[in-house]
């Protein structure tokens, strides 16, 4: 036989020797057959000099690892008996209550030595399914009587996970922290993308107010859509406010204000509008003073024109020269005696006064005294019997000739200073000359004209009383009427014509 065959014969003999020194014979695998996976799963742990039981409390971690390793493990201990039947005492801290148990025999440090090492190769799923009764009953049985156990459960350490396990756990992870972060930058720019695009006009403006020129992206560009949208979002912005003003107001009249301080607020409310009212008062006196002031103001350039009957033909002089004198202004008198409104055929004063103020564009302010001969019944316009005075059809005429008259002083610029009829001797006639004189302040006072009163000018009397003297501040009695009780004296037609230069402003030309 050849060397080499002999030496491969020697070696195979030294390694069936070998591996049958490492087998247990048959009848010491059939002794130490575990009886359950219970003693399978138990180990003698060697501390101290003596043996410790430890309880596993992770006993599904190792039911987990003997399932998925399938492989051989070494036990150092004797097989426990357990009794399959034992129930714990519910009431295990009382021990005259407590069951007895059997004594679980201890395994000693010589015989835990003296045993030899054997082999338990594992078992079908269906025979560690079948002892899952065994571990429980093993544990209870631990943890009633701790002291009786000599060996205990391992403690067995979750293998740790492999590479390839905690490589991907790792890219898993890596990929999800993207994506959110991807999800949160899109939601990001579509909120803004989407802002910009509802609010385009207000960025519009802004931009156009900031930079003084348009946007040229088609983003911003002002559209209907964008435009209803805006509208409907302040719109609900109203709504909402409202409504808010509407919750606070509600809670705090019913349930926040007492009755004093519902009190105060009104008498705090009607303080404020009566200093309103009295703001607006003293605000429409001064703009109303303003704007008399701004029709009364003549310059040199402008002129006078004054129109009536007999008793302007006694005013009209003194203060035409007065004009003239100081203040350099001139002026235009037309004036007739016997002349009204009633009776256009005769004189027509509103054509009269309509074609002078159309020759003369000088003219600033119109000075008006009409009224003694108006107070009888007036032809018809439109034809048949006279209108009869004082009537309906009367008065819709006489009012048309004095806003006839305001028209053409607007239509070219001129002040109308309007003088009121006084009072008369006559009873029946100054009767008539009330009614002419409040018809008159009404129809001028509609038309944006100024009126003056001359009862109180001429007489110390009461209103429609008539007086023909007034009281001067030294005592003395002036006569300021005729003995016909209808027209002035002098010193009447000089109280009127000074308080007609007392209404007028003269300023330098610009």
């Amino acid at each position: 036989m050849p060397n080499s065959k002999r030496r491969k014969s020697k070696a195979s003999k030294r390694q069936t020797a070998k591996y049958k020194q490492k087998q247990p014979s048959y009848k010491t695998k059939a002794a130490s057959k575990p009886a359950s996976l219970a003693d399978r799963s138990t180990t003698a742990v060697k501390s101290s000099g003596h043996y410790t039981a430890v309880v596993n409390e992770y006993s599904y971690q190792l039911l987990k690892q003997i399932k998925s390793e399938h492989k051989n493990q070494l036990v150092n201990s004797e097989n426990l008996p357990i009794n399959p039947h034992h129930t714990p005492n519910s009431n295990p801290t009382t021990p005259e209550h407590s069951q007895p148990q059997p004594s679980l025999p201890t395994t000693s440090h010589k015989q835990a030595t003296d045993t030899p090492t054997q082999e338990i190769r594992p078992q079908p799923h269906h025979s560690i399914k079948a002892n899952l009764p065994a571990i429980s009953t093993a544990t209870d049985q631990h943890k009633q009587h701790p002291q009786r156990v000599g060996a205990a459960f391992p403690l067995p350490l979750p293998s740790p996970p492999k590479q390839s396990e905690t490589a991907s756990t790792t890219t898993h992870g890596i990929i999800s922290n993207r994506r959110q972060r991807n999800f949160v930058v899109l939601t990001l720019l579509l909120a803004l993308f989407s802002g910009g695009w509802l609010m385009q006009n207000s960025i519009q403006i802004y931009y156009q107010q900031t930079y003084h020129k348009d946007l040229s992206p088609v983003l911003f560009h002002p559209n209907t859509v964008t435009t209803q949208i805006n509208q409907h979002i302040e719109a609900l912005q109203h709504a909402i406010d409202d409504l808010n003003q509407r919750v606070i107001n509600h809670f705090n009249h019913q349930y926040a204000y007492t009755p004093a301080h519902r009190q105060q607020q009104q008498r705090q409310q009607q303080q404020h509008l009566a200093e309103q009212a009295r703001q607006a008062a003293t605000e429409r006196r001064l703009n109303k003073e303003t704007r008399i002031r701004k029709a009364f103001t003549l310059t040199n350039d402008d002129q006078v024109f004054f129109a009536g009957d007999s008793l302007m033909q006694g005013i009209a002089p003194y203060a035409q020269k007065w004009l003239n004198e100081q203040h350099h202004i001139k002026s235009i008198n037309l004036s007739k005696q016997s002349t009204g409104l009633s009776y256009p055929g005769f004189f027509d004063w509103p054509q009269t006064i309509a074609d002078t103020l159309k020759s003369n564009p000088q003219i600033k302010i119109l000075v008006i005294y009409l009224g003694p001969n108006d107070p009888w019944d007036m032809p018809n316009p439109a034809g048949g019997k006279f209108l009869r005075f004082q009537s309906d059809a009367w008065e819709a005429v006489y009012r048309s000739h004095i806003r006839r008259i305001m028209q053409e002083a607007h239509q070219h610029q001129v002040t109308v200073l309007w003088l009121l009829p006084p009072d008369v001797g006559r009873i029946k006639l100054n009767q008539h000359m009330i009614y002419l004189r409040n018809l008159m302040q009404d129809e001028v006072n509609r038309n944006q004209g100024y009126v003056m009163d001359t009862q109180s000018l001429l007489s110390d009397g009461q209103s429609d009383q008539f007086s023909d003297s007034i009281t001067a501040a030294d005592g003395r009695k002036i006569k300021t009427r005729s003995a016909d009780g209808i027209h002035f004296s002098i010193q009447g037609q000089k109280i009127l014509a000074r308080a007609i230069l007392a209404r007028l402003h003269f300023s330098p030309n610009p």
